[in-house]
């Protein structure tokens, strides 16, 4: 299954739609695929505007062998703003919540922070590349539809900043389609955030030891990408504490455009023995 295939739903009905899910190796629904068909099923109902921000609550694991119904809420329709409430069931279960507000564009405005200086991605290897020790536990971007190179970093914990970077390109061709071009950028705003808070306390990506599980996540559109373009992800911790962590991403173009920016809080527990 295509990344594109993943995120073209079947419309049920005017306010429902149905999404298929694609396993990474996890044993359960990807948080990115439910963030990204949540999106799309509220763009389906709002063709006007795209959108500017998305904010969701993570309710309960997703079963892989069930299809997902995604029913939309209109909570506002105005003339430049709108807003849309979609909740995902599975097996009669409420299993994610997903708010997402969409805006007519403006310009009066622009300015962004810098972009970090890191090593371009023709530089790096590839997440899962041959000779990696660790490569079986990782999905490869096959499955995944995502090219990820991380940019070699140390992180140690009390240490500042706590910031990590992965380059990202989606491997399937998008159309010049804004909502698809949104629901990609936000299926990959879930790789690495909790890793990232996790790694401040010298546990290992996928490694034993410690259990994650995402609790909300948010997003906020900047500018618009082209699908196919290289995505700077850099990451920092913000705050671990009570079993949860904080992170804050942000994604840039090669060219130093500031396209997304993301905030997640997730569970980190020390895994029972």
């Amino acid at each position: 299954m295509t990344l594109h295939e993943l995120l073209s739903l079947q419309q049920i009905s005017d306010t429902c739609y149905r999404g298929h899910n694609l396993p990474l190796g996890a044993g359960r629904v990807f948080g990115g695929q439910l963030i990204a068909q949540g999106l799309v099923a509220a763009g389906y109902t709002c063709v006007e505007h795209p959108a500017h921000s998305l904010h969701c609550n993570f309710l309960h694991a997703g079963d892989l062998e069930s299809p997902i119904d995604y029913t939309v809420e209109y909570v506002r329709n105005g003339r430049s703003l709108a807003t849309r409430k979609v909740s995902a069931w599975q097996n009669n279960r409420r299993i994610f919540l997903l708010t997402a507000s969409f805006l007519a564009p403006d310009s009066h405005f622009d300015y962004q922070i810098k972009m970090p200086s890191v090593v371009g991605p023709d530089c790096l290897p590839e997440l899962c590349r041959s000779g990696d020790s660790s490569a079986k536990q990782r999905p490869p971007k096959e499955v995944m539809r995502v090219d990820i190179r991380p940019v070699p970093n140390s992180i140690h914990y009390e240490e500042e900043p706590q910031i990590k970077h992965w380059w990202l390109r989606m491997m399937d061709c998008f159309p010049e389609n804004i909502l698809l071009q949104q629901a990609a950028l936000a299926y990959c705003s879930d790789f690495g955030l909790l890793w990232t808070a996790a790694e401040t306390h010298g546990f290992q990506f996928r490694g034993p030891g410690i259990f994650t599980a995402s609790l909300d996540h948010s997003i906020w559109f900047h500018r618009n990408y082209s699908g196919m373009r290289w995505l700077l992800h850099s990451m920092e911790c913000i705050n671990t504490c009570s079993s949860r962590g904080l992170v804050r991403g942000q994604f840039f173009e090669q060219n130093g455009k500031l396209i997304a920016s993301v905030m997640q809080e997730g569970l980190l527990r020390v895994a029972k023995t």
